[in-house]
C-alpha cells in the first residue's frame, strides 16, 4: 500500500495507526501538496453486505457536515475491491492521549472541551447525523487547540445485529443505556457518552468499568454514577453531569444546543438546577407515584416484556431514587432485555439460514443464561447445518483442484483428490465421474505404450514381398493419370480466359457497379480486378475501387463494434459505431443506428444494475443521459429493440435522482421508489428497494413518535414486503409497534397544535366543573424557571378512575408578540405528563404560560376542564 496512488491524486506515506475497522495512513494530496489522511477498511468487511451499505449511507450523510470542529471528509470511494475514507490531516493528540498525560482536567477547561464537542454535534443534529462511536480516542485536541470530532462517516461493528460481546465490550464503557438495550438510538445518545466524557475529564476515569462485561452493562442501565468527591468543582457542574447521565433519553438535554446553554449558563456564574429541583411534587405523592409504576413494572416482568418494564422501573427511580427493589430488578430486566433481542435476533437468522451469526448470537446468550428458551437446541441445530455448508465448500474446492491435475495431465495427483472427496463425501456423484473417466483414459494409455514400434515395422515391411512383381504397371499406371488431370486443368483454365475476355471494360464496370449497389463488395471487387487488367488508368473504375475499400475497411469495423457488443463492452461499442458514423452516413444506416440504441440502452442499463452506492447520483445521471441519448436517435428514425423499455428506464432514472435528493419529503421518496420497484424490484442492484425499506422504516419512526402506531405498523409492514436481504429491523419495528397496538394509550413526549382555543374548551357549557375530577398538584401556581434547561413535569390526580373511552388531555395556551398560540398534548391516562424543550421558552409575553387539564372521548368531545395555572418559564 505504501507509496500507492489513490484515484490518481493520494499518494500513501506511511501508516499512521489500525483498529477493528480501517487502517489509518498519512498520504499526499498531488492536487495542492497537502497532507490528507487515508482511511482503508479491512478486506473482510466489505464481505458484510450490511455493513457495508450502512457506511455508504452515513459516509453521505457525513459528506454534508461542515462545522469546524468536525473532521473534514474530503471523499469517499466503495469500490468492489477497496474501500476508503479521504479526510482532512489533523496535527494533535487525542482526548485519551491527553487523559493519560495529565490524568484530570480542570473543570473550566473540561466544559470549554465539553462546548466544542456539543458544537460538533449540534451541525451533526441538523443534518440528522449520529456519531457511532463517539469515544476519547475519536477526539483530537489539535495543535491550535481546537477540539475536533472524527470518525463520523464509520458505522462501528458494535452496533450491527451481528455484533457479538466480543465486538462491544471494547466501546461498553462509553455507550448509553438504550443502545446496550439494543434499542434506538439518536442524539440523546450521544449526549449520553458526552457525560461520560465530561465524567472522565473532571475524575480521570470512566464513571462504571469493570473486567466482567455484563457488569458493566448492569450499572449504565440501572446505577448511579459514583459521587464526584473534588471539593472545587462546583454544584452546577455535577448538576449538567447528571442531567447528560440520565438513564432514560427523555431525562437528559435533548440537544447539544441545550448542553451548550447549559455551559454558557455555569460559566456566567448563574446557577443550572440539579433534576432535583426541577418537581416540586410531594414526597407522598412521590411515593405513591413511585409504588404504582413499580406494580405496573412486576407485572410485565411477569409477562417478560422486559423492554416496558425497564421504562416502568427508570419511571419508578426518577420518583423514588432509593426504592428498595426497583435498582436490583432494574438491572435484571436491562439483562433480560438485551437477551431478548438476541434471540429475537437469532431466531431470524437462523430462518434466513445465516448460521454462524445464529450460532454467535445463541452464544452470547448462553454465556449469560445457558438454559435461555430453546437456546441449545437451536445452537446443535444451526452448528450442523454450518458443518454441512463447510463439508460442502470443502468437496467443491477439492473438486476443483482435481479438475486443475486432470487439465494438467497430472492424473494421479487427480486421484488422490478425488479419493479424499469420496472420504469426505462418498456419494458426491461429480467426482464418481471423474474417476472412472481417469481410469479410462490411463487404460487406454497402458494398451498404446504396450505396442512395440520395431514390430510394427517388421509387419508393414512384410508386404513388400506380395507387391515387388506388380511394381514396374502400377508406376505407369499412376503415370498415364497425372497427365491427363493435367491436361483436363488447362483445357478449363483456357476456356475461362477465353469466356472472361469477351464482355468489354464498360460492361465489367457496369457489373461491377452494380455488384457494389447492391453491398457485393467482393464481386465488384473482382470485376474491377478484371478491368484493370485491360484497362489499369480507367478513372471511374479506380474511384469505385476506392469506395469498395471504404466499404471493406469499414465492414471490418463493424465486425470489430458486434465483437465488443457480444462481449458486452458496451462503451467500445459506442465508439466503434460512432466512427464508423462519423466516417460514412450512408453506411448501412438503419443497422448503425439500431446497434446504437440498444449500446447506449444496454451501458445505461448496465451502469444502474452495478449500484452499489445508492447515492451515487453520478451514475444515475449518466445512465439517463445514455437513455436520452437513445430516445433522440429513436426520434432521428432508428429502430430501437425495445423503445418501451427505453421511455420505461428514462422514467425510472428521473424518478429515481429526485427519490434521492436530499430535500425531497418522505412521502414523495416513497411514491416515487415504490412505482420503481413494483415494476422492477431489482433496480439499481437492489440499491431502489433498500432505500424505500429506509425511507419506510423512518416514516415509521416518525409516526411512532406522534403516536399514530396504527399509520407507523402499515409503514413497518410495507417495508417487510420489500425484497431486502435483511428485514430484521423492520421486524423489530413492527414487533414493537404490535406491543404498543396491544396496550391502552400512553402519553405523549411531543405536544402537538391544535387548532381549538383552550378559551373556548374552557367556556363549553356541557363542561361539568361542579364536582373536580381532576386536582392539579404540580408545579405550584406561579411557579418560575429561568432556564431552558429546566425539566418541568405536570402532575395531576383524579379523583375517579377513567372509563374506558376517557382520556386526560394538556392543555396550554401562552402569547407571543400579543398573538395567542395554543399547545395540547395527545389522548393520557397516566396522571404525569413531561414538557419537552421545544416549547417557546423565552418567547412567550411576560415568560406566562396558562395550563390545565381536561377528560376527553376520542371524537373529541370535552367531558371536564380543571381550572388552569399559571406557568413564568423565560430565560
Amino acid at each position: 500500500m505504501l507509496g500507492e496512488i489513490l484515484d490518481n491524486r493520494y499518494r500513501v506515506l506511511r501508516i499512521m495507526s489500525s483498529n477493528d475497522i480501517v487502517t489509518v495512513y498519512l498520504a499526499e494530496d498531488l492536487d495542492d501538496g497537502y497532507l490528507v489522511t487515508v482511511k482503508l477498511f479491512h478486506p473482510h468487511l466489505a464481505l458484510d453486505a450490511d455493513y457495508l451499505q450502512r457506511c455508504i449511507e452515513h459516509a453521505n450523510q457525513s459528506l454534508l457536515l461542515d462545522s469546524h470542529h468536525v473532521e473534514k471528509i474530503l471523499t469517499c470511494y466503495f469500490g468492489e475491491d477497496v474501500q476508503y475514507l479521504v479526510t482532512e490531516y489533523i496535527e494533535g493528540q487525542t482526548i485519551q492521549e491527553l487523559l493519560d498525560k495529565r490524568g484530570m482536567v480542570p473543570w473550566r477547561e473540561a466544559l470549554s472541551l465539553v462546548d466544542q464537542l456539543c458544537h460538533a454535534l449540534e451541525d451533526a443534529h441538523q443534518h440528522h447525523v449520529i456519531h457511532y462511536n463517539l469515544n476519547p480516542n475519536t477526539i483530537i485536541l489539535s495543535n491550535e487547540r481546537s477540539l475536533k470530532v472524527c470518525d463520523f462517516g464509520f458505522i462501528p461493528i458494535h452496533i450491527l445485529p451481528s455484533a457479538t460481546t466480543s465486538d462491544i465490550i471494547t466501546w461498553a464503557d462509553n455507550l448509553s443505556p438504550e443502545s446496550l438495550m439494543g434499542d434506538e438510538c439518536d442524539i440523546r445518545s450521544n449526549i449520553y457518552t458526552v457525560g461520560i466524557l465530561f465524567y472522565q475529564m473532571l475524575c480521570g476515569h470512566v464513571p462504571f468499568s469493570d473486567e466482567n462485561y455484563w457488569s458493566v452493562v448492569s450499572q449504565h442501565i440501572s446505577s448511579e454514577p459514583p459521587k464526584i468527591s473534588h471539593s472545587d468543582i462546583p454544584h452546577s457542574c455535577r448538576a449538567l453531569l447528571e442531567w447528560t447521565l440520565a438513564k432514560r433519553p427523555s431525562d437528559r438535554f435533548q440537544t447539544p444546543s441545550e448542553v451548550r446553554y447549559g455551559i454558557n449558563t455555569i460559566l456566567t456564574g448563574q446557577p443550572l438546577p440539579g433534576p432535583e429541583q426541577a418537581i416540586t411534587l410531594d414526597r407522598v405523592k412521590r411515593i405513591e407515584l413511585a409504588d404504582r409504576y413499580y406494580q405496573q413494572a412486576e407485572q410485565t416482568i411477569s409477562s417478560e416484556t422486559w423492554q416496558q418494564a425497564v421504562s416502568l422501573l427508570h419511571k419508578t427511580l426518577s420518583l423514588s431514587p432509593n426504592h428498595p427493589q426497583a435498582r436490583s430488578k432494574l438491572a435484571f430486566s436491562g439483562v433480560m432485555a438485551r437477551l431478548a433481542v438476541l434471540y429475537d435476533m437469532a431466531m431470524t437468522a437462523f430462518e434466513m439460514g445465516y448460521w454462524q451469526e445464529t450460532i454467535d448470537y445463541i452464544t452470547e446468550i448462553a454465556e449469560v443464561e445457558p438454559d435461555y428458551k430453546d437456546c441449545q437446541n437451536l445452537l446443535a441445530t444451526a452448528q450442523d447445518m454450518n458443518d454441512g455448508e463447510h463439508i460442502e465448500m470443502q468437496v467443491s474446492d477439492l473438486y476443483k483442484q482435481a479438475l486443475d491435475c486432470v487439465e494438467d495431465e497430472a492424473y494421479s495427483q487427480a486421484k488422490d483428490i478425488l479419493n479424499q472427496i469420496r472420504h469426505v463425501s462418498p456419494k458426491y456423484p461429480p467426482a464418481r465421474k471423474l474417476l472412472t473417466r481417469i481410469k479410462k483414459h490411463q487404460q487406454r494409455e497402458e494398451v498404446r505404450k504396450s505396442l512395440n514400434v520395431m514390430e510394427l515395422w517388421q509387419y508393414l515391411m512384410s508386404f513388400r514381398v506380395y507387391i515387388a512383381p506388380y511394381y514396374k504397371p502400377i508406376v505407369i499406371a499412376v503415370t498415364v493419370m497425372l497427365v491427363i488431370i493435367g491436361t483436363v486443368f488447362t483445357i478449363s483454365q483456357v476456356t475461362e480466359q477465353i469466356a472472361a475476355s469477351s464482355p468489354s471494360v464498360d460492361e465489367l464496370y457496369h457489373q461491377a457497379e452494380f455488384a457494389f449497389t447492391e453491398e457485393n463488395a467482393r464481386q465488384a471487387r473482382k470485376l474491377l480486378q478484371q478491368v484493370f487488367d485491360d484497362a489499369p488508368n480507367h478513372p471511374q473504375a479506380q474511384l469505385l475501387m476506392s469506395q469498395v475499400d471504404q466499404y471493406d475497411a469499414l465492414n471490418n469495423t463493424l465486425t470489430e463494434a458486434h465483437s465488443a457488443l457480444a462481449g458486452q463492452d458496451w462503451s467500445r461499442a459506442i465508439d466503434i459505431l460512432g466512427k464508423i458514423r462519423g466516417s460514412d452516413d450512408n453506411f448501412k444506416p438503419e443497422m448503425i443506428s439500431l446497434l446504437l440504441c440498444n449500446a447506449h440502452l444496454a451501458r445505461g442499463k448496465s451502469q444502474i444494475d452495478t449500484m452499489f452506492n445508492p447515492y451515487n447520483r453520478r451514475k444515475v445521471e449518466s445512465a439517463l443521459d445514455d437513455f436520452q441519448t437513445t430516445l433522440l436517435a429513436e426520434n432521428n428514425q432508428a429502430r430501437c429493440s425495445n423503445p418501451n423499455e427505453l421511455i420505461q428506464q428514462i422514467q425510472f432514472a428521473i424518478g429515481y435522482l429526485h427519490a434521492i435528493d436530499d430535500i425531497v419529503v418522505l412521502d414523495t421518496r416513497i411514491d416515487n421508489l415504490s412505482l420503481i420497484v413494483e415494476i422492477e424490484p431489482d433496480y439499481a442492484n437492489g440499491q431502489a428497494a433498500q432505500v424505500l425499506y429506509q425511507a419506510y422504516l423512518k416514516r415509521g419512526d416518525i409516526k411512532m413518535e406522534r403516536h399514530d402506531f396504527s399509520a407507523a405498523f402499515d409503514d413497518y409492514n410495507a417495508a417487510l414486503l420489500l425484497p431486502v436481504e435483511d428485514l430484521r429491523q423492520a421486524q423489530k419495528h413492527q414487533a414493537e409497534t404490535i406491543q404498543y397496538l396491544t396496550l391502552t394509550p400512553v402519553p405523549t413526549l411531543v405536544p402537538t397544535l391544535t387548532s381549538i382555543p383552550i378559551a373556548k374548551i374552557i367556556s363549553l357549557p356541557s363542561v361539568d366543573q361542579s364536582s373536580s375530577r381532576v386536582q392539579l398538584i404540580s408545579p405550584e401556581p406561579h411557579a418560575t424557571y429561568l432556564s431552558s434547561a429546566a425539566n418541568i413535569t405536570f402532575v395531576w390526580e383524579g379523583a375517579s378512575p377513567l372509563a374506558i373511552d376517557e382520556y386526560y388531555v394538556i392543555t396550554m395556551r401562552y402569547s407571543v408578540d400579543t398573538h395567542t398560540r395554543h399547545w395540547q398534548s395527545e389522548l393520557l391516562k397516566e396522571t404525569m405528563w413531561h414538557v419537552l424543550y421545544t416549547a417557546d421558552y423565552g418567547r412567550a409575553d411576560n415568560g406566562e404560560f396558562f395550563w390545565g387539564v381536561t377528560i376527553q372521548k376520542k371524537d373529541g368531545t370535552i367531558i371536564f376542564s380543571s381550572e388552569e395555572r399559571t406557568l413564568i418559564w423565560k430565560l
